[in-house]
């Protein structure tokens, strides 16, 4: 597993962006969508069963 991650530092650190392009700084979304976050509270906890 350490070379496979240490690959992924060596790629990483060559062909990443350090910033977000700018379309993605400029976008304000759109104000017809409703936001995911509005439905947190219909959200059941999870069960035992579920983190198995």
């Amino acid at each position: 597993m350490a070379i496979i991650r240490e690959a992924l530092v060596s790629w990483l650190s060559q062909h990443q962006s350090p910033t977000w392009p700018k379309s993605i700084q400029n976008f304000e979304g759109d104000k017809n969508i409703i936001p995911f976050e509005s439905y947190r509270s219909e959200l059941l906890p999870p069960t035992e069963e579920d983190l198995i």
